[in-house]
């Protein structure tokens, strides 16, 4: 059994695959398979997965789909992987050497389910961006029970090493569609017993145009509403939703009611999906306005927080126009 298991969604990204998988195979810990899942590409990107299969067989393996979306595609990877541990990789990205051998020395000093990193963006041209990295305390064992906040870490599951049995124990699957970070990131972290950070960043994340995040149909904004959904169904079916209701009432302030509207009026300051936010949002949340995490928030999350509540749509909008919009996206801890 290898110590860990590394799956790569692959879709359409011949221009980028190489340099992900060879950043897996120059890691300085030999004990790891690479699971490569083509997801119906339609581009060169399947026979560059063949040809790392049939040079590495030892350490690489190709699952081959009909594209079902990124999702789909990682719990292909999850159902096929042999790992102690799980380490997620998007297919136009790559990773530091020493990751894998770094990151499972510190799972195994610490018993952990879950070891949280830090990511570096990087442009398209190879400039190094901006960096963020976990919030949580740096070495000590961690719990949701003993630091609720940690639900307020990065959701993506690229920034996580994780213990397979979290999701062969529980069920846990991707589902297909946006968001599927956010939904799996916030189980596994209640799910897990034994978490521990360190501030080092092993990810890099490339910064692409044509990213999902990004896309310009400005509809499947809405998924966001079945996210919280999910979550939320999930806390409830933990019987943990009193005890972090504040946690993730900021988790709806934050992703739905921002980032999702944000997303929308940059596109569309008419569109009915602001509206629905607006009033998931006071449903669920009806005094959302005095979550102890908005209050301590920065001043430009609470500036947008505000505008969305008075419904200034064409307002922000245009502050989005005039300013470039990593400036005012509300960032974590602002």
């Amino acid at each position: 059994m290898p110590k860990v298991s590394v799956i790569v969604p692959v879709y359409n990204v011949e221009a980028y695959l190489s340099r992900c998988v060879e950043s897996v195979l120059a890691q300085t810990l030999s004990d790891f398979e690479l699971i490569l899942v083509d997801d119906g590409s339609t581009d060169r990107s399947g026979s560059i997965c063949a040809r790392y299969a049939a040079e590495r067989p030892l350490h690489v393996r190709v699952i081959s789909q009909e594209n079902a979306g990124q999702g789909i595609a990682r719990s292909a990877g999850i159902a096929a992987a042999e790992g102690e541990y799980l380490f997620f990789l998007d297919g136009d990205d790559f990773i530091a050497p020493e990751t894998l051998q770094e990151l499972c020395a510190l799972a195994d000093a610490h018993q952990a389910d879950l070891v949280l990193f830090g990511l570096q963006y990087v442009s398209e041209t190879g400039a190094y961006l901006e960096r963020l990295l976990p919030l949580s305390p740096e070495g000590a064992v961690l719990s949701l029970a003993t630091r609720p906040a940690l639900l307020l870490e990065m959701p993506s599951v690229c920034t996580k090493l994780i213990r397979r049995g979290l999701f062969t124990e529980h069920g846990i699957t991707f589902p297909r569609g946006w968001y599927e970070d956010l939904r799996v990131s916030e189980k596994l972290i209640a799910l897990a017993e034994r978490i521990v950070c360190t501030s080092k960043a092993y990810y890099f994340y490339v910064m692409r145009t044509g990213s999902t995040m990004r896309n310009k149909n400005v509809e499947r904004n809405s998924e966001i509403i079945a996210a919280m959904d999910d979550i939320l169904a999930f806390y409830e079916q933990y019987e943990l939703f009193e005890r972090y209701r504040s946690e993730l009432e900021y988790i709806t302030i934050s992703n739905l009611f921002i980032a999702a509207s944000i997303r929308v009026l940059r596109i569309d300051v008419k569109n009915h999906l602001l509206e629905d936010f607006y009033a998931y949002m006071h449903v669920h949340f009806p005094v959302c306005g005095e979550n102890a995490y908005l209050r301590a928030a920065g001043k430009k999350t609470r500036l947008i927080y505000s505008m969305l509540e008075r419904k200034r749509y064409k307002t922000l909008a245009v502050l989005f126009r005039l300013n470039d919009m990593r400036h005012l996206l509300p960032r974590r801890g602002q």
